[in-house]
């Protein structure tokens, strides 16, 4: 996280400087890891260009100028004065920032969470919120605090006035589909990679990964199988930690694999569920997350030497340039993925590029492209019902699923065949899927509203805002209110 500095002693405080830690304290005494209790003393470390600290600010909250008042609480901007850096205070500094990871309420006093931001993203009151907590608690015979209190926890939580503590960041994260960093407001940081002391351990740990069985690589990937389906019904907001869990376990088994005969199998399940929490991400709003699990994938798939799970995690990495409304970027990039794939992908998932492609291009107003990208994708489709790829599991493609494409990119232009291929699409939706039954539903209320038919629009919309309620889908919400704000 990045604040800035303004006013100060001749200067010294200008510009903007990242926060490395904070700590609250009684004047006199030395620097420690950041505590939670009430003082009349802050201190605030500056680090240069280089990441070291080279500055502690401090001030007691009574006293602050007026360019610099930012409210009386720990951790605002009050009153700031130089003081200088010793040794001693560089290396408890830096003792304090190697606990940022396991003190996450401690930052989230001093950073700001972003609790209030994740929850208007879901369209979701204060009140809502309590009872989603509550109904948690219940489902999980978990204990919380009572409905009053819990209203002035959350209350406190979004105006920086109380920490999140662990076990209320248990429940919220799977409510809003977070992680602790996005959820407390922590900047992200580089992942630290697993660490064996000494050569023991080491070497253990190398034996373990090459001892890794075909059946131990086809239960990690029936893991991500057993994600995909919940993701496909629920949704993905409460799958938040199973998600991370396992992607760590894949990342350090592969870290400690050494020959390519141990080390492929498992890059491609990583691959594989990488992809799968992208989208997931993606899903619930979290677009750096995404990003960043769709360059884990395309690594892992390169190192699997698996160009279709290169091709499929680009094409759908397009989608998050598309959403951050660089669409000629992301179709760049779809049909980078389709030369890469060139004659070494399967036919399923041919189409599938080629319906992605037709998607991008609608987005981009390419209407011609978009027609014939669709024809492309019907002729490589293989005929039957069969919705499956058994090359590449995460595609799930047949006649009804590629109609219910087509409607899509259709309604994005405006054509008004694009109405019947949806109810085509909707009569024979499977109805486990619940997120892209809203989707298809916001596809109906777009195409409606193309022909100027608000009362249709606006049916389709409350349906696809109660599946998208079900799902926690912050993207489908999105669309959800652009659509609406129309009528």
């Amino acid at each position: 996280m990045r604040l800035p500095f303004r006013g100060g002693s001749g200067g010294l405080l200008g510009g903007r400087a990242p926060l490395l830690c904070c700590s609250s304290q009684p004047k006199g005494r030395n620097l420690r890891a950041p505590q939670l209790v009430r003082t009349t003393r802050l201190h605030l470390v500056r680090t240069s260009c280089q990441g070291l600290p080279t500055k502690v600010v401090d001030g007691p909250p009574g006293a602050m100028s007026s360019g610099n008042r930012a409210g009386g609480r720990c951790g605002s901007q009050l009153g700031l004065t130089l003081r200088a850096l010793t040794p001693a205070d560089l290396r408890l500094c830096a003792a304090c920032w190697s606990q940022r990871r396991t003190e996450p309420s401690v930052w989230a006093v001093h950073m700001g969470n972003r609790l209030r931001e994740l929850r208007t993203a879901r369209g979701w009151s204060q009140e809502r919120l309590v009872r989603e907590i509550e109904r948690y608690a219940r489902q999980h015979v978990a204990v919380v605090a009572s409905t009053a209190s819990l209203h002035v926890y959350i209350s406190e939580w979004e105006n920086g006035k109380r920490p999140i503590t662990e076990r209320y960041a248990a429940i919220l994260r799977p409510l809003l589909g977070a992680t602790s960093s996005e959820l407390l407001g922590i900047a992200n940081s580089p992942a630290v990679p697993p660490t064996a002391d000494g050569y023991d351990e080491l070497v253990s740990r190398i034996e373990n990964a090459r001892s890794i069985s075909a059946g131990a690589v086809k239960a990690l990937t029936d893991q991500t199988e057993l994600l995909r389906t919940f993701d496909r019904q629920m949704g993905a907001a409460s799958l938040v930690d199973q998600m991370a869990g396992h992607l760590t376990t894949l990342e350090e088994t592969l870290t400690f694999a050494v020959l390519p005969d141990a080390r492929q199998p498992v890059a491609r399940a990583l691959a594989g569920a990488a992809t799968l929490a992208a989208w997931q991400a993606l899903d619930v709003g979290a677009v750096e997350r995404a990003w960043r699990h769709y360059e884990l994938a395309k690594r892992a798939a390169q190192e699997a030497n698996e160009p279709m799970y290169l091709a499929h995690a680009m094409a759908e990495q397009a989608y998050v340039l598309c959403d951050a409304g660089r669409p000629a970027m992301g179709l760049e990039l779809v049909r980078d993925a389709l030369r890469i794939g060139g004659g070494r992908v399967s036919p399923r998932l041919k189409a599938w590029l080629h319906a992605a492609e037709a998607e991008l291009c609608a987005t981009n107003g390419a209407v011609a492209d978009c027609q014939r990208a669709l024809e492309r994708a019907a002729a490589a489709l293989p005929g039957g019902p069969e919705t499956r790829d058994p090359d590449m599991l995460s595609i799930f493609l047949n006649g009804g699923h590629l109609e219910r494409w087509r409607g899509h990119s259709l309604a994005l232009i405006g054509e008004d065949d694009a109405v019947a291929n949806l109810y085509s699409a909707l009569a024979d939706m499977d109805p486990t899927f619940v997120r892209a039954k809203s989707g298809l539903h916001i596809d109906l209320a777009q195409a409606h509203l193309a022909r100027v038919e608000p009362s249709q629009a606006t049916e389709h919309l409350q349906q696809a805002r109660l599946l998208a309620g079900r799902t926690g889908s912050v993207r489908h919400r999105r669309r959800i209110e652009l659509l609406t704000a129309r009528l």
